[in-house]
């Protein structure tokens, strides 16, 4: 089975800073700028087997590697799966969109902030 990219265009957050972002998704990922996005491409490339996103806003370019897995245990509660916990896309929207922005389950159903894959 291939599992293709995740990508995410999100606009309208209030109040969004890129570094802010940043800074605070120091706590859970490895965060590195990188100059292009070829560079920032190829970190994500590397770490590909690390649960790595890249980030781009505003001229910025980022790639966001996880540090533990073990964090997805303690903030998704429930009845799920370690793997479905440690599936990418449980990963972004856990700890980018809605611990990092903000962005719940019901914003992302009513589409609140343009999100689209």
């Amino acid at each position: 089975m291939t599992i293709r990219p995740i990508h995410r265009l999100i606009h309208a957050l209030p109040n969004y800073d890129a570094q802010a972002f940043l800074k605070g998704a120091e706590d859970e990922f490895n965060v590195k700028q990188h100059g292009s996005l070829a560079e920032m491409e190829e970190a994500v490339k590397k770490e590909k087997n690390n649960h790595s996103f890249g980030f781009y806003s505003g001229g910025i370019y980022a790639s966001l590697t996880l540090k533990d897995e073990g964090i997805m245990d303690k903030l998704i509660t429930g009845n799920w799966s370690p793997d479905w916990k440690r599936l990418d896309v449980s990963i972004l929207h856990t700890l980018t969109l809605e611990r990092l922005l903000g962005i719940d389950s019901q914003a992302l159903e009513e589409q609140k902030h343009n999100l689209r894959p």
